[in-house]
């Protein structure tokens, strides 16, 4: 995590809004809002540096377990802590092409659209 990451974290704690936040530490409204919107841990690439082979399968296999759950990519997503389209390039990597319905993570259920191949 950046040290500014860090600060703005401490300055949240302590109630400043997001604008009072970025004139502190010369950053923008938004930039702090992102900063502090991401879980420390997966914050840029952080959670893929040290990441080894069998750490990416097992990764994988709680990605493949949720979504024949019927999840959707999403709210895999928010669970492991990573990008939408990190859980979608594990679920092509394991060749999952999906459930007939998702399951948000609000618990309401829709029909899967499917993505014209590239």
């Amino acid at each position: 995590m950046k040290p500014w990451h860090t600060e703005a974290r401490r300055l949240r704690d302590e109630g400043l809004s997001y604008r009072e936040i970025g004139a502190r530490l010369g950053r923008g409204r938004s930039s702090v809002s992102y900063a502090l919107s991401v879980e420390p841990s997966t914050t840029y690439r952080g959670a893929r540096a040290g990441m080894t082979a069998a750490d990416r399968d097992r990764r994988r296999e709680a990605v493949r377990a949720l979504r024949r759950l019927g999840w959707s990519a999403r709210r895999i997503a928010l669970t492991l802590g990573m990008s939408d389209s990190a859980v979608r390039r594990d679920l092509a990597a394991l060749g999952e092409s999906g459930p007939a319905v998702v399951v948000g993570r609000d618990g309401r259920r829709w029909a899967a659209r499917r993505r014209p191949p590239r």
